[in-house]
Protein backbone atom coordinates (compact mmCIF):
# COMPACT_ATOMS: atom_id res chain seq x y z
CA UNK A 1 0.00 0.00 0.00
CA UNK A 2 1.22 3.47 -0.90
CA UNK A 3 0.66 4.88 2.60
CA UNK A 4 1.81 8.38 1.69
CA UNK A 5 -0.71 8.73 -1.15
CA UNK A 6 -3.52 7.09 0.84
CA UNK A 7 -2.78 9.20 3.90
CA UNK A 8 -2.92 12.46 1.94
CA UNK A 9 -6.09 11.46 0.10
CA UNK A 10 -8.08 10.45 3.17
CA UNK A 11 -6.68 13.27 5.30
CA UNK A 12 -8.09 15.68 2.73
CA UNK A 13 -11.46 13.91 3.07
CA UNK A 14 -11.28 14.34 6.85
CA UNK A 15 -10.43 18.03 6.54
CA UNK A 16 -13.39 18.58 4.23
CA UNK A 17 -15.66 16.75 6.69
CA UNK A 18 -14.40 18.60 9.75
CA UNK A 19 -13.68 22.18 8.75
CA UNK A 20 -17.35 23.22 9.00
CA UNK A 21 -17.42 22.29 12.68
CA UNK A 22 -14.46 24.54 13.44
CA UNK A 23 -15.64 27.34 11.14
CA UNK A 24 -19.47 27.11 10.89
CA UNK A 25 -19.64 29.53 7.95
CA UNK A 26 -17.99 26.79 5.85
CA UNK A 27 -20.64 24.21 6.72
CA UNK A 28 -21.42 23.30 3.10
CA UNK A 29 -17.88 21.96 2.62
CA UNK A 30 -18.98 19.04 4.79
CA UNK A 31 -21.25 17.86 1.97
CA UNK A 32 -18.31 17.98 -0.40
CA UNK A 33 -16.35 15.93 2.13
CA UNK A 34 -19.03 13.23 2.19
CA UNK A 35 -19.02 13.11 -1.63
CA UNK A 36 -15.23 12.82 -1.74
CA UNK A 37 -15.03 10.13 0.97
CA UNK A 38 -17.85 8.02 -0.50
CA UNK A 39 -16.27 8.21 -3.96
CA UNK A 40 -12.95 6.93 -2.62
CA UNK A 41 -14.47 4.17 -0.51
CA UNK A 42 -16.72 2.99 -3.34
CA UNK A 43 -13.76 2.81 -5.71
CA UNK A 44 -11.59 1.01 -3.15
CA UNK A 45 -11.01 -2.64 -3.98
CA UNK A 46 -8.93 -3.49 -0.94
CA UNK A 47 -10.70 -3.88 2.41
CA UNK A 48 -7.40 -3.01 4.09
CA UNK A 49 -7.18 0.30 2.24
CA UNK A 50 -10.86 1.01 2.86
CA UNK A 51 -10.50 0.50 6.61
CA UNK A 52 -7.37 2.64 6.70
CA UNK A 53 -9.08 5.39 4.70
CA UNK A 54 -12.39 5.41 6.55
CA UNK A 55 -10.72 5.39 9.95
CA UNK A 56 -8.20 8.10 9.02
CA UNK A 57 -10.82 10.40 7.46
CA UNK A 58 -13.06 10.24 10.54
CA UNK A 59 -10.11 10.66 12.90
CA UNK A 60 -9.03 13.84 11.10
CA UNK A 61 -12.63 15.06 11.07
CA UNK A 62 -12.88 14.70 14.83
CA UNK A 63 -9.59 16.51 15.35
CA UNK A 64 -11.44 19.51 13.90
CA UNK A 65 -14.65 18.81 15.82
CA UNK A 66 -12.76 18.56 19.12
CA UNK A 67 -10.46 21.49 18.42
CA UNK A 68 -12.18 23.37 21.26
CA UNK A 69 -10.28 21.14 23.73
CA UNK A 70 -7.33 23.47 23.30
CA UNK A 71 -9.34 26.34 24.79
CA UNK A 72 -8.93 24.56 28.14
CA UNK A 73 -5.34 25.83 28.24
CA UNK A 74 -4.24 27.09 30.70
CA UNK A 75 -6.13 24.81 33.10
CA UNK A 76 -7.61 26.98 35.86
CA UNK A 77 -10.38 24.76 37.19
CA UNK A 78 -8.08 22.55 39.29
CA UNK A 79 -6.51 23.77 42.55
CA UNK A 80 -3.04 22.69 41.42
CA UNK A 81 -0.74 23.48 38.51
CA UNK A 82 0.37 20.98 35.87
CA UNK A 83 2.84 23.48 34.39
CA UNK A 84 3.84 22.82 30.78
CA UNK A 85 2.48 19.31 31.18
CA UNK A 86 -0.99 20.75 30.58
CA UNK A 87 -0.35 20.90 26.84
CA UNK A 88 0.60 17.23 26.81
CA UNK A 89 -2.48 16.28 28.82
CA UNK A 90 -4.85 18.22 26.59
CA UNK A 91 -3.16 16.91 23.45
CA UNK A 92 -3.35 13.32 24.69
CA UNK A 93 -7.06 13.64 25.46
CA UNK A 94 -7.75 15.39 22.13
CA UNK A 95 -6.05 12.67 20.08
CA UNK A 96 -7.38 9.67 21.99
CA UNK A 97 -11.00 10.87 21.97
CA UNK A 98 -10.73 11.58 18.23
CA UNK A 99 -9.33 8.08 17.70
CA UNK A 100 -12.23 6.38 19.45
CA UNK A 101 -14.86 8.52 17.72
CA UNK A 102 -13.00 7.82 14.48
CA UNK A 103 -13.81 4.12 14.79
CA UNK A 104 -17.12 5.05 13.22
CA UNK A 105 -15.14 5.44 9.98
CA UNK A 106 -14.05 1.80 10.26
CA UNK A 107 -17.70 0.77 10.55
CA UNK A 108 -18.58 2.94 7.53
CA UNK A 109 -15.80 1.41 5.39
CA UNK A 110 -16.73 -2.14 6.41
CA UNK A 111 -20.43 -1.75 5.70
CA UNK A 112 -19.81 -0.08 2.33
CA UNK A 113 -17.50 -2.92 1.32
CA UNK A 114 -20.18 -5.43 2.34
CA UNK A 115 -22.79 -3.49 0.40
CA UNK A 116 -20.60 -3.46 -2.69
CA UNK A 117 -20.11 -7.20 -2.49
CA UNK A 118 -23.85 -7.79 -2.38
CA UNK A 119 -25.67 -5.59 -4.87
CA UNK A 120 -24.27 -2.12 -5.46
CA UNK A 121 -24.63 -0.61 -8.92
CA UNK A 122 -22.36 2.45 -9.16
CA UNK A 123 -24.83 4.23 -11.41
CA UNK A 124 -27.55 3.84 -8.79
CA UNK A 125 -25.72 4.16 -5.52
CA UNK A 126 -28.10 3.36 -2.68
CA UNK A 127 -30.01 6.53 -1.83
CA UNK A 128 -31.37 4.84 1.29
CA UNK A 129 -28.75 2.25 2.22
CA UNK A 130 -25.68 4.49 2.26
CA UNK A 131 -27.30 7.28 4.33
CA UNK A 132 -28.49 4.63 6.79
CA UNK A 133 -25.00 3.12 6.91
CA UNK A 134 -23.56 6.57 7.63
CA UNK A 135 -25.99 7.19 10.52
CA UNK A 136 -25.26 3.74 11.98
CA UNK A 137 -21.52 4.49 11.76
CA UNK A 138 -21.93 7.78 13.63
CA UNK A 139 -23.85 6.00 16.38
CA UNK A 140 -21.17 3.30 16.54
CA UNK A 141 -18.49 5.96 17.07
CA UNK A 142 -20.51 7.42 19.95
CA UNK A 143 -20.75 3.99 21.55
CA UNK A 144 -17.00 3.45 21.26
CA UNK A 145 -16.38 6.81 22.96
CA UNK A 146 -18.59 5.78 25.89
CA UNK A 147 -16.57 2.56 26.16
CA UNK A 148 -13.31 4.52 26.21
CA UNK A 149 -14.55 7.04 28.79
CA UNK A 150 -16.22 4.45 31.01
CA UNK A 151 -15.82 5.43 34.65
CA UNK A 152 -17.60 5.77 38.00
CA UNK A 153 -19.79 8.54 36.58
CA UNK A 154 -20.76 6.92 33.28
CA UNK A 155 -22.35 3.99 31.52
CA UNK A 156 -22.28 2.52 28.03
CA UNK A 157 -24.32 4.78 25.75
CA UNK A 158 -24.55 6.45 22.34
CA UNK A 159 -25.22 9.96 23.65
CA UNK A 160 -22.33 12.01 22.25
CA UNK A 161 -23.54 13.53 18.95
CA UNK A 162 -21.05 16.38 18.40
CA UNK A 163 -19.45 15.81 15.01
CA UNK A 164 -22.51 14.18 13.45
CA UNK A 165 -22.57 15.49 9.90
CA UNK A 166 -26.23 16.47 10.22
CA UNK A 167 -25.41 19.20 12.75
CA UNK A 168 -23.84 21.23 9.93
CA UNK A 169 -27.32 21.63 8.43
CA UNK A 170 -28.39 23.72 11.43
CA UNK A 171 -26.70 26.61 9.59
CA UNK A 172 -29.46 26.44 6.94
CA UNK A 173 -32.89 27.48 8.35
CA UNK A 174 -34.89 25.59 5.71
CA UNK A 175 -32.91 22.34 5.78
CA UNK A 176 -32.96 22.46 9.59
CA UNK A 177 -36.72 21.78 9.44
CA UNK A 178 -35.97 18.18 8.40
CA UNK A 179 -35.03 17.71 12.06
CA UNK A 180 -38.79 17.36 12.70
CA UNK A 181 -38.47 13.79 11.39
CA UNK A 182 -35.77 12.31 13.64
CA UNK A 183 -33.53 15.08 14.91
CA UNK A 184 -29.86 14.97 14.00
CA UNK A 185 -30.29 11.44 12.65
CA UNK A 186 -32.62 12.63 9.90
CA UNK A 187 -30.31 15.57 9.18
CA UNK A 188 -27.31 13.24 8.77
CA UNK A 189 -29.45 11.08 6.51
CA UNK A 190 -30.36 14.19 4.47
CA UNK A 191 -26.73 15.33 4.09
CA UNK A 192 -25.59 11.90 2.90
CA UNK A 193 -28.64 11.56 0.63
CA UNK A 194 -27.71 14.84 -1.08
CA UNK A 195 -24.09 13.69 -1.27
CA UNK A 196 -25.09 10.39 -2.90
CA UNK A 197 -27.19 12.33 -5.41
CA UNK A 198 -24.27 14.62 -6.24
CA UNK A 199 -21.95 11.64 -6.52
CA UNK A 200 -24.35 9.93 -8.94
CA UNK A 201 -24.32 13.09 -11.05
CA UNK A 202 -20.53 13.11 -11.01
CA UNK A 203 -20.39 9.46 -12.10
CA UNK A 204 -23.01 9.66 -14.85
CA UNK A 205 -23.15 13.22 -16.21
CA UNK A 206 -21.20 15.11 -18.86
CA UNK A 207 -17.84 16.84 -18.48
CA UNK A 208 -19.55 19.87 -16.92
CA UNK A 209 -20.64 17.84 -13.91
CA UNK A 210 -18.03 19.35 -11.55
CA UNK A 211 -19.17 22.86 -12.45
CA UNK A 212 -22.80 21.89 -11.88
CA UNK A 213 -22.01 20.36 -8.47
CA UNK A 214 -20.01 23.41 -7.41
CA UNK A 215 -22.84 25.69 -8.52
CA UNK A 216 -25.42 23.71 -6.53
CA UNK A 217 -23.30 23.80 -3.37
CA UNK A 218 -22.68 27.52 -3.81
CA UNK A 219 -26.41 28.26 -4.14
CA UNK A 220 -27.10 26.06 -1.11
CA UNK A 221 -24.46 27.94 0.88
CA UNK A 222 -25.67 31.40 -0.17
CA UNK A 223 -29.30 30.53 0.53
CA UNK A 224 -28.42 29.75 4.15
CA UNK A 225 -27.81 33.49 4.67
CA UNK A 226 -31.01 34.86 3.19
CA UNK A 227 -33.48 32.07 3.83
CA UNK A 228 -35.66 33.03 6.78
CA UNK A 229 -37.91 30.21 7.91
CA UNK A 230 -39.63 31.33 11.08
CA UNK A 231 -43.34 30.43 11.16
CA UNK A 232 -45.51 32.28 13.64
CA UNK A 233 -45.75 30.68 17.05
CA UNK A 234 -49.16 31.09 18.70
CA UNK A 235 -48.13 29.47 21.97
CA UNK A 236 -48.69 31.16 25.32
CA UNK A 237 -45.69 33.26 26.35
CA UNK A 238 -44.09 33.25 29.80
CA UNK A 239 -41.36 35.61 30.96
CA UNK A 240 -38.10 33.98 31.99
CA UNK A 241 -35.28 35.74 33.81
CA UNK A 242 -31.94 34.21 32.78
CA UNK A 243 -28.98 34.74 35.09
CA UNK A 244 -25.53 34.66 33.45
CA UNK A 245 -22.35 34.48 35.54
CA UNK A 246 -18.58 34.55 35.06
CA UNK A 247 -17.15 34.14 38.54
CA UNK A 248 -13.33 33.69 38.49
CA UNK A 249 -12.64 29.95 38.65
CA UNK A 250 -9.61 30.43 40.88
CA UNK A 251 -11.79 32.06 43.55
CA UNK A 252 -13.79 28.85 43.97
CA UNK A 253 -10.80 27.30 45.74
CA UNK A 254 -10.16 30.32 47.96
CA UNK A 255 -12.07 30.23 51.26
CA UNK A 256 -11.53 33.95 51.75
CA UNK A 257 -13.58 34.59 48.60
CA UNK A 258 -16.65 32.68 49.82
CA UNK A 259 -18.40 35.69 51.47
CA UNK A 260 -17.85 37.88 48.41
CA UNK A 261 -19.12 35.20 46.01
CA UNK A 262 -22.17 34.62 48.21
CA UNK A 263 -22.90 38.34 48.22
CA UNK A 264 -22.74 38.51 44.43
CA UNK A 265 -25.03 35.48 44.08
CA UNK A 266 -27.55 37.08 46.44
CA UNK A 267 -27.39 40.29 44.41
CA UNK A 268 -28.12 38.38 41.18
CA UNK A 269 -31.04 36.61 42.88
CA UNK A 270 -32.52 39.88 44.14
CA UNK A 271 -32.17 41.45 40.71
CA UNK A 272 -33.84 38.48 39.03
CA UNK A 273 -36.73 38.56 41.52
CA UNK A 274 -37.28 42.25 40.84
CA UNK A 275 -38.15 41.42 37.22
CA UNK A 276 -41.20 39.48 38.54
CA UNK A 277 -40.58 36.93 35.82
CA UNK A 278 -42.61 33.72 35.78
CA UNK A 279 -39.41 31.68 35.85
CA UNK A 280 -35.82 32.34 36.95
CA UNK A 281 -33.00 30.08 35.71
CA UNK A 282 -29.50 30.04 37.17
CA UNK A 283 -26.42 28.41 35.56
CA UNK A 284 -25.37 24.90 36.53
CA UNK A 285 -23.93 24.46 40.03
CA UNK A 286 -24.90 27.99 41.11
CA UNK A 287 -25.83 26.79 44.63
CA UNK A 288 -28.24 29.63 45.33
CA UNK A 289 -29.88 27.24 47.79
CA UNK A 290 -27.55 25.17 49.96
CA UNK A 291 -28.83 21.69 49.20
CA UNK A 292 -26.26 20.03 51.46
CA UNK A 293 -28.21 21.34 54.45
CA UNK A 294 -31.89 21.18 55.39
CA UNK A 295 -33.53 22.41 52.18
CA UNK A 296 -36.80 23.18 54.00
CA UNK A 297 -34.91 25.55 56.29
CA UNK A 298 -33.32 27.20 53.24
CA UNK A 299 -36.76 27.70 51.69
CA UNK A 300 -38.18 29.12 54.93
CA UNK A 301 -35.43 31.73 54.99
CA UNK A 302 -36.12 32.56 51.33
CA UNK A 303 -39.87 32.95 51.97
CA UNK A 304 -39.13 35.25 54.89
CA UNK A 305 -36.82 37.47 52.84
CA UNK A 306 -38.82 37.39 49.58
CA UNK A 307 -42.43 36.87 50.63
CA UNK A 308 -43.78 38.70 47.58
CA UNK A 309 -42.09 36.37 45.07
CA UNK A 310 -44.15 34.12 42.81
CA UNK A 311 -41.43 32.92 40.44
CA UNK A 312 -40.41 29.33 39.74
CA UNK A 313 -36.65 29.20 40.41
CA UNK A 314 -34.27 26.67 38.83
CA UNK A 315 -31.03 26.09 40.74
CA UNK A 316 -28.49 23.25 41.00
CA UNK A 317 -25.54 22.17 43.09
CA UNK A 318 -23.42 19.28 44.27
CA UNK A 319 -24.73 17.09 47.07
CA UNK A 320 -23.15 14.11 48.80
CA UNK A 321 -24.93 10.79 48.61
CA UNK A 322 -23.34 7.63 50.03
CA UNK A 323 -19.85 9.06 49.56
CA UNK A 324 -20.41 10.13 45.94
CA UNK A 325 -20.93 13.59 44.51
CA UNK A 326 -24.26 14.07 42.73
CA UNK A 327 -25.22 17.07 40.60
CA UNK A 328 -28.76 17.85 41.75
CA UNK A 329 -31.19 20.29 40.20
CA UNK A 330 -33.71 22.10 42.41
CA UNK A 331 -36.95 23.58 41.07
CA UNK A 332 -38.66 25.79 43.64
CA UNK A 333 -42.09 27.40 43.22
CA UNK A 334 -41.95 30.45 45.47
CA UNK A 335 -45.72 31.03 45.12
CA UNK A 336 -46.56 27.72 46.83
CA UNK A 337 -43.35 26.97 48.75
CA UNK A 338 -43.13 23.55 47.09
CA UNK A 339 -40.04 22.17 45.37
CA UNK A 340 -38.74 19.17 43.45
CA UNK A 341 -35.29 17.75 42.71
CA UNK A 342 -33.70 15.77 39.87
CA UNK A 343 -30.21 14.40 39.26
CA UNK A 344 -27.97 14.87 36.26
CA UNK A 345 -27.96 11.75 34.07
CA UNK A 346 -25.04 12.38 31.64
CA UNK A 347 -21.71 13.45 33.12
CA UNK A 348 -18.65 14.97 31.46
CA UNK A 349 -15.54 12.75 31.26
CA UNK A 350 -12.59 14.44 33.02
CA UNK A 351 -14.72 17.41 34.10
CA UNK A 352 -17.01 15.43 36.42
CA UNK A 353 -15.37 12.02 36.65
CA UNK A 354 -12.08 10.41 35.67
CA UNK A 355 -12.42 7.51 33.17
CA UNK A 356 -10.95 4.24 34.41
CA UNK A 357 -8.41 4.04 31.61
CA UNK A 358 -6.97 7.50 32.37
CA UNK A 359 -6.88 6.90 36.10
CA UNK A 360 -5.07 3.58 35.57
CA UNK A 361 -2.59 5.13 33.11
CA UNK A 362 -1.57 8.07 35.31
CA UNK A 363 -1.29 5.91 38.43
CA UNK A 364 0.95 3.45 36.58
CA UNK A 365 3.33 6.19 35.42
CA UNK A 366 3.70 7.58 38.94
CA UNK A 367 1.02 10.25 39.38
CA UNK A 368 -0.85 8.45 42.18
CA UNK A 369 -1.13 11.45 44.52
CA UNK A 370 -2.17 13.73 41.66
CA UNK A 371 -4.94 11.33 40.63
CA UNK A 372 -6.13 11.08 44.24
CA UNK A 373 -6.54 14.87 44.27
CA UNK A 374 -8.30 14.99 40.89
CA UNK A 375 -10.60 12.10 41.76
CA UNK A 376 -11.65 13.75 45.03
CA UNK A 377 -12.41 17.01 43.23
CA UNK A 378 -14.35 15.68 40.22
CA UNK A 379 -15.83 12.52 41.74
CA UNK A 380 -19.37 12.94 40.49
CA UNK A 381 -21.61 9.95 39.84
CA UNK A 382 -25.00 9.49 38.21
CA UNK A 383 -27.68 9.80 40.88
CA UNK A 384 -30.72 7.59 41.37
CA UNK A 385 -33.19 10.44 40.87
CA UNK A 386 -32.75 11.10 37.14
CA UNK A 387 -36.34 10.41 36.08
CA UNK A 388 -38.39 13.63 35.91
CA UNK A 389 -41.78 12.07 35.17
CA UNK A 390 -43.23 13.04 38.56
CA UNK A 391 -42.38 16.74 38.41
CA UNK A 392 -45.24 19.21 38.63
CA UNK A 393 -46.73 20.11 35.25
CA UNK A 394 -45.79 23.76 35.87
CA UNK A 395 -42.08 22.94 36.24
CA UNK A 396 -39.77 23.05 33.21
CA UNK A 397 -37.80 19.99 32.17
CA UNK A 398 -34.19 20.01 33.38
CA UNK A 399 -31.49 19.43 30.77
CA UNK A 400 -28.15 19.78 32.52
CA UNK A 401 -25.00 21.16 30.89
CA UNK A 402 -23.35 18.39 28.82
CA UNK A 403 -26.65 16.57 28.32
CA UNK A 404 -27.18 18.85 25.31
CA UNK A 405 -24.50 16.80 23.50
CA UNK A 406 -26.85 13.81 23.66
CA UNK A 407 -28.89 13.54 20.48
CA UNK A 408 -31.84 12.22 22.48
CA UNK A 409 -31.44 14.34 25.63
CA UNK A 410 -34.60 16.41 25.16
CA UNK A 411 -36.50 13.45 23.68
CA UNK A 412 -35.87 11.50 26.90
CA UNK A 413 -37.34 14.32 28.98
CA UNK A 414 -40.44 14.53 26.79
CA UNK A 415 -40.91 10.77 26.96
CA UNK A 416 -41.05 11.18 30.74
CA UNK A 417 -43.15 14.37 30.68
CA UNK A 418 -44.94 14.93 27.35
CA UNK A 419 -46.63 18.11 28.63
CA UNK A 420 -43.70 19.93 30.21
CA UNK A 421 -43.87 23.69 29.45
CA UNK A 422 -40.29 24.19 28.21
CA UNK A 423 -36.73 23.01 28.85
CA UNK A 424 -34.44 24.78 31.33
CA UNK A 425 -30.80 24.21 30.38
CA UNK A 426 -28.35 25.26 33.14
CA UNK A 427 -24.79 25.39 31.77
CA UNK A 428 -21.27 25.89 33.13
CA UNK A 429 -18.19 26.01 30.89
CA UNK A 430 -15.76 27.29 33.49
CA UNK A 431 -13.00 24.90 32.43
CA UNK A 432 -12.77 26.51 28.97
CA UNK A 433 -11.54 29.90 27.80
CA UNK A 434 -14.02 31.25 25.20
CA UNK A 435 -14.52 28.01 23.22
CA UNK A 436 -16.28 29.54 20.20
CA UNK A 437 -16.44 26.32 18.13
CA UNK A 438 -17.77 24.38 21.14
CA UNK A 439 -20.52 26.95 21.65
CA UNK A 440 -21.50 26.91 17.98
CA UNK A 441 -21.70 23.11 17.97
CA UNK A 442 -23.82 23.05 21.12
CA UNK A 443 -26.03 25.76 19.62
CA UNK A 444 -26.58 23.52 16.60
CA UNK A 445 -27.35 20.54 18.82
CA UNK A 446 -29.91 22.54 20.82
CA UNK A 447 -31.47 24.03 17.68
CA UNK A 448 -31.95 20.55 16.27
CA UNK A 449 -33.47 19.24 19.51
CA UNK A 450 -35.82 22.23 19.83
CA UNK A 451 -37.09 21.66 16.28
CA UNK A 452 -37.34 17.87 16.59
CA UNK A 453 -39.28 17.99 19.84
CA UNK A 454 -41.21 21.22 19.16
CA UNK A 455 -40.21 22.70 22.50
CA UNK A 456 -38.38 25.86 23.59
CA UNK A 457 -35.03 25.50 25.38
CA UNK A 458 -33.66 28.24 27.64
CA UNK A 459 -29.94 28.10 28.38
CA UNK A 460 -28.48 29.91 31.40
CA UNK A 461 -24.70 29.99 31.33
CA UNK A 462 -21.74 30.34 33.64
CA UNK A 463 -18.74 31.31 31.48
CA UNK A 464 -21.02 30.66 28.50
CA UNK A 465 -23.67 32.62 26.54
CA UNK A 466 -27.29 32.39 27.71
CA UNK A 467 -29.80 31.89 24.89
CA UNK A 468 -33.34 30.88 23.95
CA UNK A 469 -33.75 28.17 21.30
CA UNK A 470 -37.20 28.32 19.70
CA UNK A 471 -39.05 25.32 18.21
CA UNK A 472 -38.59 26.98 14.78
CA UNK A 473 -34.81 26.73 15.12
CA UNK A 474 -34.34 30.43 15.75
CA UNK A 475 -31.94 31.58 18.48
CA UNK A 476 -32.90 34.58 20.66
CA UNK A 477 -30.57 36.42 23.02
CA UNK A 478 -32.10 37.57 26.35
CA UNK A 479 -32.44 41.32 26.84
CA UNK A 480 -30.12 42.41 29.65
CA UNK A 481 -31.98 44.33 32.35
CA UNK A 482 -29.37 44.47 35.12
CA UNK A 483 -25.78 43.50 35.79
CA UNK A 484 -23.14 43.48 38.48
CA UNK A 485 -19.62 42.23 38.93
CA UNK A 486 -19.43 38.81 37.25
CA UNK A 487 -23.21 38.49 36.76
CA UNK A 488 -26.08 39.79 34.62
CA UNK A 489 -29.81 39.22 34.35
CA UNK A 490 -31.64 38.99 31.04
CA UNK A 491 -35.32 38.63 30.17
CA UNK A 492 -36.80 36.58 27.37
CA UNK A 493 -40.37 35.58 26.45
CA UNK A 494 -40.66 31.82 26.05
CA UNK A 495 -43.45 30.00 24.16
CA UNK A 496 -44.98 27.32 26.40
CA UNK A 497 -46.10 23.97 25.03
Amino acid sequence: MDYCKETIKYSVAGILLGVGFLFPVLWVIGILGVVFLLKELLNETSIKKALFGGGLAWFVKFLFVLGFYWSMYPIKWLPFDFGHGELWLIGLYWVTVALFLGTGGLVLATLIQLLKSVALDKTKIGYVTIPLIWVVSEIAGSFMLSLFTLGPGSELNTYFSLGYIGLLVAEHPMLLQFAHIAGVYSLSFLVVFLSVWLLNIKLTSSSKRNTWIAGFLFILWVSSFWTNFSPADKSELKSVAVVSTSFPVQELFNRESVPQLKEMKEASLSSALETKADYIIFPEDSRIFNQTKDINKEISIFNFLHSESSSVIVDSGRIGEEGAGILQGLIFDSSTGKYATAHKRYLVPQGEFVPYIYEWFFRVIGFRELMDGVTDLVSYEIGANTNQSKLNQKYPGLLFCFESASATGVKSLLNERPNLPFIAHPVSHSWFHTPESFWSQLDSALQVQAVWNNVAIVSAGNHAPSKLFLPTGKIVMPETVDSGEYWSVGIVDVPIK
